[in-house]
């Protein structure tokens, strides 16, 4: 998803002032075109509609309160197949003459095992998302956007910005209400993204006749693209008329492709998996300000169900809530009980000297300043020497090469990093990650200082591991070496804009 200047900001309430769209903690479950006719434009074989709105009903509706137990005693003896359920909602089959259709299942038939992987990330999510699309009563084809938008991993960072399941830019997040600060994203929050998006895509839906395949459109390019290339068009055009720019030509009938596949899984030898159409995670209060670093012992899901909190706390002075699996939420609990001193977050005590200032501390410690105010109850920026501040929990240093080997890197992962996040930023293909740290899939959990194996950029020869000192820049360490500055950020996994620090390591290559 792209960003752009849409009218969905100026017209619409805030999302968390409107009781429709509040998640109370006690209530979740587990888990301008002025004219355009309203027609549905993806006409394939039939005079179907590719996407109609869809209202079947589904399974117990999200929100109801949950004994696990019980529930899970009632799915065993009426057990219901999740993808089944998803796929026998969708409104049609969407398999045709479209060469645009055709091309993507066939990219996705010839590809299998990365198929299977983008699916296979998608089961802790994919029951609550149906649930909310059920609900809104919209094409249930929609819950498979996130294969599209982000491999249904909730870490996804695209180059360009956008980020989390449903793949939001930082203003079009902040348009939707979701609250980007030090503390939390929720562009990368399960539950608020999907309840935004929905939102979003309804919003869509209306604004252009009731297309869908024009509400995607927008969704992917920006509502102003779409409506430019609309009047430019004339009324009566539709998706497959209009000229998009090339990547979202290819997002609608890519999402169409996945819905064939899933809606014909046997006619393209695919064999799908079978998972209970039964909510996978649960939403707990909690009152403290818990290290979610602590509760990956509890499960191996905790990091990725709760990838909002960007710097692996809670929030501070006020309560929050955290997602858990169903299967591990007495645990949890049991936890939370006999354990609370040590998984709550223990923060260091700074006293103030002669000299400093706010911004220096803030900066010597590597917090946002505005989470130091906010923690110590500071409205300004008034200190003294001998005062006392509580300095926050950070995120763990930045990525750094520990150990050179014959062709390959080993580094550390950083907070919010995702396998597919690394492979990017390395240069690697996906599975080759996978495979060269011996990981049992793409879903496999990784850790923040956690070392991995990457291949080494195109260098000949050894790495030197170059450890920063004071006053050390990218751009002075590169002149010093005589090296490229973009070689140097290659190398590294480094972006221009990133601040390094004494005592981190870098490899170079020099000749």
């Amino acid at each position: 998803m792209k960003p752009d200047s849409n009218d969905y900001s100026k017209s619409k309430p805030h999302r968390k002032t409107r009781s429709l769209f509040v998640l109370a903690a006690s209530y979740f479950l587990l888990s301008g075109c002025s004219h355009i006719e309203q027609r549905f434009s993806g006409f394939v074989n039939t005079g179907d509609p590719v996407l109609a709105d869809t209202r079947a009903t589904s399974a117990p509706a999200v929100g109801a309160p949950v004994d696990s137990n019980e529930q899970l005693e009632e799915i065993i003896l009426e057990p219901r197949d999740l993808l089944s359920r998803i796929s026998g909602e969708f409104s049609r089959s969407v398999q045709a003459g479209s060469p645009q259709i055709s091309y993507w299942t066939t990219y996705f038939r010839d590809k299998p095992y990365e198929f299977s992987i983008l699916l296979a990330r998608g089961e802790p999510y994919l029951h609550f998302i149906a649930e909310k699309i059920a609900e809104r009563e919209l094409p249930m084809e929609l819950a498979l956007l996130p294969l599209v938008e982000s491999g249904f991993d909730p870490r996804a960072q695209s180059p360009s910005g956008a980020a989390g399941l449903w793949q939001f830019m930082p203003a079009t997040g902040r348009s939707l209400g979701l609250d980007q600060n030090w503390w939390v994203d929720e562009r990368l929050s399960v539950v608020e993204s999907t309840e935004s998006a929905l939102e979003y895509l309804e919003y869509l839906h209306g604004r252009f006749g009731e297309d869908w395949l024009l509400a995607l459109a927008a969704y992917n390019t920006g509502e102003g693209n779409v409506s430019k290339e609309l009047r430019q068009s004339g009324s009566e055009a539709d998706f497959w008329s209009l000229h998009l720019n090339a990547e979202t030509r290819n997002y609608v009938p890519k999402l169409l492709a996945v819905v064939e596949i899933l809606a014909n899984a046997e006619a393209y030898d695919f064999e799908l998996p079978t998972w209970l159409d039964f909510p996978y995670f649960t939403e707990i209060a909690v009152s403290s300000q818990l290290d979610m670093r602590k509760l990956s012992s509890v499960s191996e899901d905790m990091g990725l169900l709760n990838s909002q909190y960007v710097q692996l706390v809670t929030f501070p002075q006020q309560g929050s809530e955290i997602l858990v699996p169903v299967r591990d939420k007495k645990d949890l609990e049991q936890q939370l009980a006999s354990r609370r001193d040590e998984l709550i977050v223990q923060y260091s005590r700074y006293q103030v000297r002669n000299g400093d200032s706010l911004s220096v501390i803030a900066d010597r410690h590597r917090v946002n300043l505005s989470a130091l105010m906010s923690l110590n109850g500071l409205g300004g920026h008034l200190i003294h020497p001998g005062d006392n501040l509580l300095i926050p929990i950070s995120r763990y240093p930045q990525s750094q090469v520990v150990e050179a080997e014959p062709g390959y890197l080993r580094v550390k992962v950083r907070p919010g990093d995702s396998l597919s996040v690394i492979a990017e930023r390395y240069e690697m293909r996906l599975n080759d990650l996978i495979r060269l740290n011996q990981l049992g899939s793409v879903r496999s959990i990784i850790y923040p200082n956690q070392e991995l194996l990457v291949e080494a950029p195109a260098a000949d020869g050894d790495p030197l591991l170059y450890s920063v000192a004071n006053g050390d820049s990218l751009s002075v360490i590169a002149s010093r070496f005589n090296i490229m500055l973009d070689d140097l950020l290659t190398w590294n996994g480094l972006h221009g804009r990133e601040v390094i620090y004494p005592g981190q390591q870098l490899a170079i290559w020099t000749n």
